[in-house]
């Protein structure tokens, strides 16, 4: 990807990784009004669909996943903070 390049839905735009001040894999997404970070205000946005597979909670210093037990299907809306979630 380059800076200002307009993306697809499906496009792939990022992999989950573990690298940096980082206690379990993760992926910073941020949708903006401009180019830079600090010269960009963030724009409101949602998922058009995905599915909750369960909760990561953390415990002694570490993360732990826990299935919910039941996929719960949600569409145009934004995880909530620890959903461990996958695209259909």
């Amino acid at each position: 990807m380059k800076p200002g390049e307009h993306v697809s839905p499906g496009q792939v735009l990022g992999l989950i990784g573990n690298s940096g001040n980082s206690d379990a894999p993760h992926l910073h997404f941020q949708v903006t009004d401009g180019p830079t970070v600090l010269g960009s205000e963030g724009i409101p946005f949602a998922f058009r669909s995905y599915v909750i597979q369960g909760k990561a909670t953390e415990a002694d210093d570490d993360f732990r996943f826990e299935a919910n037990g039941t996929e719960q299907k949600r569409a145009s809306e934004l995880p909530q903070y620890g959903e461990v979630i996958r695209f259909p």
